[in-house]
């Protein structure tokens, strides 16, 4: 759900594209739902963070994908919260876990997934 959420705010901010973008039509509504969708997505991360591996959970939205995607994903996702692969995240834990959920989301994309 989330996932649509922010693809349809993305797709706004496409057809709305101005240099003064606090201008357009319903601008503060839209942060305001960005931002929320953000804090959301955030509180699934820390969930999916306390689960570790015990359930499998991830904060990621697997529509369309088939299994093998979904296990690399899931494998991708258990390295980065055990600091175990190449990409190591430092900071306070509130700056981690906005990290975390960002790497999410790439993480729910074919592009997301190559860069990972």
């Amino acid at each position: 759900m989330l996932d649509a959420i922010d693809r349809e705010v993305y797709a706004w901010f496409d057809d709305f594209r101005a240099q003064e973008m606090s201008k357009a039509p319903n601008y503060n509504m839209m942060m305001k739902l960005l931002k929320d969708s953000e804090v959301e997505h955030q509180k699934l991360t820390a969930e999916a963070m306390s689960q570790k591996s015990k359930d499998g959970a991830v904060p990621v939205s697997t529509v369309g994908m088939n299994k093998e995607q979904e296990g690399d994903v899931r494998q991708v996702w258990e390295s980065l919260i055990n600091q175990s692969g190449k990409i190591k995240i430092e900071g306070s834990p509130k700056y981690k876990l906005k990290v975390y959920s960002y790497l999410a989301k790439l993480l729910q994309g074919d592009m997301g997934r190559k860069i990972i």
